[in-house]
């Protein structure tokens, strides 16, 4: 084990700043409980992401600041499984425009013409804020595996990566909004949105799973 950081520990040859650099989304569980998927920064070693008014995560938090956190991956081909698991007091922050465009060009590529209702709406939005999470207890695991054959990946998935972590959030990304995830594992509401469809409709939120 490595332990990096006091409450932290760390998988010999975890790479946790490369793991945490790639646009992948996080799972965010308040005490309400509730569970939404965010498309996140990794910075000074702590996660940010966007909010807002189109969602009751402000409210959560501002009533009761703690969550907890799962970033994974799961490559059942290559046997590749990493995951980090934190937690701590989030905080809401103000709006800050540059970290917003390099959350953006995160997930959504460089040319901001294409970031659709992300820049006219959700950066504009006098509501919108950070939720900043530096984590008190932090894991990062490598339950990685040797396939006993190679496995074909079944059809209509994806491995982890760029594309994958654009197509899955709902909306601007930030924190999901009030769609809440069913016992079954569904998410009620309007399906993901990938790069072609942000310009869709729905919320013009960040966080709405």
């Amino acid at each position: 084990m490595i332990v990096a950081m006091s409450g932290w520990t760390i998988d010999d040859g975890f790479d946790l700043d490369a793991f945490l650099s790639a646009p992948l989304v996080a799972r965010v569980a308040t005490a309400r409980p509730s569970v939404t998927p965010v498309w996140y920064l990794w910075e000074h070693h702590a996660f940010w992401w966007l909010t807002g008014g189109w969602s009751s995560l402000p409210a959560l938090i501002e009533h009761d600041p703690r969550v907890a956190m799962v970033v994974d991956t799961c490559d059942l081909g290559s046997g590749s499984v990493l995951q980090v698991v934190a937690r701590g007091s989030a905080e809401l922050l103000a709006f800050d425009a540059d970290r917003a465009r390099r959350w953006g060009r995160r997930y959504l590529g460089e040319d901001e013409s294409h970031w659709g209702r992300f820049a006219d709406g959700v950066f504009h939005d006098p509501s919108t804020r950070f939720v900043r999470l530096t984590p008190t207890t932090l894991r990062a695991r490598d339950l990685s595996f040797e396939p006993a054959t190679p496995r074909a990946v079944p059809s209509g998935s994806r491995r982890p990566g760029r594309s994958q972590a654009r197509e899955t959030p709902w909306h601007p990304a930030a924190d999901g909004g009030d769609r809440q995830t069913s016992a079954t594992g569904q998410v009620n509401g309007s399906g993901p949105i990938g790069r072609s469809s942000i310009g869709g409709s729905g919320p013009a939120g960040c966080d709405d799973p």
